[in-house]
């Protein structure tokens, strides 16, 4: 029989691996929920959403366009406010990314884009449009008025 006095029992040892287990999980996650934008600009994360957002505006996809939305627009206006103060599809063409300029919290993107203006017997006309993304809780959201 051992007199090894300086064992701890099983259970206390699992405990404590456990612990150290669950400390290292949360830091393996965190880091890699962290580096999914590391090296990336405010800018170039932007330009992204934005060009997404452009992406299902423009083929009609307004559930997922109104999920780039900020929290706050989506607790005051649901999916099918969002749907009738915007319609379907953009009629809107093109989208080239002419500037971005970000804040800490605030980034403006614009876009030149051509849209047919039917009382003028669909003559092609060139349009620029600001977008508004805000952060808020670690991410970039798209902000409407």
């Amino acid at each position: 029989m051992s007199t090894n006095t300086n064992q701890q029992p099983l259970a206390k040892r699992t405990g404590w691996t456990r612990w150290a287990g669950c400390v290292a999980g949360v830091a393996l996650v965190t880091g890699c929920a962290t580096t999914l934008d590391e090296g990336k600009t405010p800018e170039d994360i932007v330009n992204a959403r934005s060009a997404a957002y452009l992406k299902v505006r423009q083929s009609g996809e307004l559930d997922k366009a109104y999920e780039y939305l900020t929290p706050t627009y989506r607790k005051l206006k649901d999916k099918e406010r969002f749907r009738l103060e915007n319609g379907g599809a953009t009629t809107l063409r093109g989208g080239e990314l002419i500037s971005t300029v970000c804040e800490p919290t605030r980034c403006v993107v614009r876009r030149n884009y051509t849209t047919k203006v039917p009382t003028m017997g669909g003559v092609e006309v060139p349009i620029s449009i600001t977008e508004a993304w805000v952060s808020e809780d670690g991410q970039w959201w798209l902000h409407l008025d």
